[in-house]
């Protein structure tokens, strides 16, 4: 992989003050030269994404379950994946069933905005993992969509940063820090 990528994800009511967080955290990894995946959703998605779209030049791979999804652009842009890779898209489904508990009772939608989460985990080609996630969930558990991403980022051997930790926005940091360094 030839370029440095993170996924930044959470829950859509992540607080507001982490919120400001992870927009920082997008504005200053960009600067760094650090890709953006995320997923286009209102609350800590969008916060990444207002950060990183600050910066010029900025890089980002925003994977939506469907055209349209949360108002997203509907024309092309370097940014958005619409209706994600669909050459990929039985494989994508194939892993989001394989973490997901209850598959089984998900929608079709639902479906979707898991295997969703699988892109922003692997990549559009779905072999390229991203080298940490950060996220926020409830009390850091894994939980609501982030947890597809989160259970697959385990199973890759990615980071996960959880900003509900104590201390995991310093750890997030210092990993960044050292991954730049081997670059």
């Amino acid at each position: 992989m030839n370029m440095l990528t993170y996924t930044g994800i959470g829950s859509r009511s992540t607080p507001d003050d982490v919120l400001k967080q992870m927009e920082i955290i997008g504005e200053e990894l960009a600067k760094e030269k650090w890709c953006l995946r995320s997923g286009y959703a209102d609350g800590a998605d969008n916060a990444f994404g207002r950060g990183m779209a600050k910066v010029p030049d900025a890089q980002a791979q925003i994977f939506l379950p469907w055209r349209g999804f949360n108002g997203a652009p509907d024309y092309p842009h370097p940014w958005f994946h619409h209706s994600y890779p669909e050459e990929y898209a039985e494989q994508a489904m194939t892993y989001a069933a394989h973490v997901h508990p209850a598959w089984h009772k998900c929608s079709d939608a639902a479906k979707r905005l898991h295997a969703r989460n699988v892109y922003q985990i692997l990549g559009g080609k779905l072999v390229e993992p991203s080298n940490m996630v950060i996220c926020w969930t409830k009390d850091a558990k894994t939980v609501g969509g982030t947890a597809t991403a989160i259970r697959l980022a385990n199973m890759a051997s990615i980071p996960v940063f959880n900003l509900a930790n104590s201390g995991a926005l310093d750890a997030a940091c210092e990993y960044a820090n050292k991954i730049q360094e081997r670059k």
